[in-house]
């Protein structure tokens, strides 16, 4: 059976969808959200922030369908209406507006909420994974995940050196921009494949 998943690996699968994850978890993009975070908590755990939120992901990334079942709701419908909240993050990203709103008046746990859920692992996140489902393995599903937890928790680890380094030439924002673009044709992209049928 391990063979049988090694057989399903494929580099034409793992990168769009490290990407779409890349773009909906936009772990270079929340930067100034977890300095902010940082000032008001006083230091981040990188190790258990990246552990909630990588826990949440791979429950939600098993036990997504049986949800879905148990609220009498297709894939195609669910497809659909990822695409839709794909398509509002983008052009959050794209428009520099807030339409998600977040709660950060509560800090404690703040590690698990709502830093891990719902400001990393947010609703853009959960559909992503989902959705992906639809056209992708679950073998390369997981490898896409693995690299975004390892670029999550750099990010983390890192985000003083990160603020630092990027911040004043405004890469942290053309990045974001780059990545509401690309979210926006991923959900063009499931509307065509899911609705426009």
């Amino acid at each position: 059976m391990f063979l049988d998943y090694l057989a399903k690996i494929d580099l034409q699968q793992i990168v769009p969808a490290s990407l779409a994850l890349f773009a909906v978890i936009d772990p270079l993009g929340s930067i100034p959200l977890y300095i902010k975070f940082k000032k008001k908590i006083g230091f981040l755990n990188a190790s258990k922030i990246t552990f909630f939120a990588a826990l949440i992901m791979l429950i939600f990334l098993f036990m997504g369908p049986y949800i879905l079942w148990g609220f009498g709701i297709s894939f195609e419908e669910f497809a659909v209406a990822g695409a839709l909240i794909m398509l509002i993050l983008g052009l959050e990203m794209v428009l520099n507006i807030e339409i998600f709103k977040i709660d950060t008046t509560n800090i404690r746990n703040a590690f698990l909420t709502p830093l891990a859920f719902p400001v990393i692992v947010g609703p853009g996140t959960l559909t992503a994974l989902l959705t992906l489902q639809a056209d992708y393995h679950i073998v390369n599903i997981l490898i896409a995940l693995a690299v975004n937890f390892v670029i999550l928790y750099s990010a983390l680890r890192y985000v003083d050196w990160i603020e630092k380094k990027l911040a004043h030439i405004g890469v942290i924002n053309i990045l974001n921009k780059v990545m509401g673009i690309i979210l926006l044709a991923i959900a063009i992209k499931l509307f065509k494949l899911h609705f426009l049928v």
